[in-house]
């Protein structure tokens, strides 16, 4: 009988130990706040994170408090990030490596655009067909 409950409890062991195993976290995480050179939050600003040797892309926008997460991405590196914003000068960052189960944390600091535009016009299609039914 005590063979049997020995037995019994070695099986429920490892079949804890099967199960932990398989739960590993194998991805990392990279998030940061992207403000202007005043020290704002930039909202809206395009955070684009390339793994440099597989060409696998992550992307996110900044909130309202330019806070910005990429959560899943592939451990290791190297990645190229590339922060852009309307109105701003493209930030870009090479040589970055993230840690296996880690948060890698990539705050920006975007200086203003010296030829930023005076005005930006976006054209939807329901727009541009109106003016061509206009003008045609």
């Amino acid at each position: 009988m005590k063979q049997t409950i020995k037995i019994f409890v070695a099986a429920i062991a490892a079949l804890f130990v099967g199960v932990s195993a398989s739960a590993q976290i194998v991805t990392s995480n990279l998030n940061g706040q992207v403000t202007d050179n005043s020290g704002e939050p930039v909202i809206g600003a395009a955070v684009i994170a390339t793994h440099t040797e597989s060409g696998t892309v992550y992307a996110a926008a900044t909130n309202v408090e330019g806070h910005y997460f990429i959560n899943g991405m592939r451990a290791g590196g190297p990645y190229t990030v590339e922060v852009s914003c309307l109105g701003y000068q493209t930030v870009t960052y090479t040589g970055i490596t993230l840690q296996l189960a880690e948060t890698f944390s990539l705050n920006v600091v975007m200086p203003d655009d010296s030829e930023m535009l005076s005005e930006a016009i976006v054209i939807s299609d329901a727009a541009s067909k109106f003016a061509a039914e206009k003008t045609g």
